[in-house]
């Protein structure tokens, strides 16, 4: 069953997570999504302490935190179809990053 193709519909954070996973395991697999152009938009502003833990299983931790864009403390605002709605401050982050 090693060798049969899989198909991941999405590429939300479990579509990208899963092929990982996949990958890991020497299993081929594609992922397709509906959009035809990369977002415009940060759709999320920190990894939590799971989210960390689940990156480092795969051995994905490091090469996350290398990519990504370190926010120190400080907040930042959160809008809702172009409309302020809420200040969120930023956590320090895991002593780890």
């Amino acid at each position: 069953m090693k060798d049969m193709p899989v198909l991941i519909v999405g590429a939300d954070p479990v579509g990208l997570m899963l092929p990982a996973e996949l990958r890991r395991r020497r299993i081929a697999c594609r992922i397709i999504g509906q959009r035809t152009l990369p977002s415009t938009s940060c759709k999320a502003i920190d990894l939590q302490p799971r989210s960390l833990e689940l990156f480092e299983m795969p051995g994905l931790l490091e090469e996350a935190v290398a990519r990504g864009i370190r926010i120190r403390g400080g907040g930042r605002e959160i809008h809702v179809n172009g409309h302020k709605v809420a200040d969120m401050p930023l956590p320090s982050g895991d002593p780890r990053l």
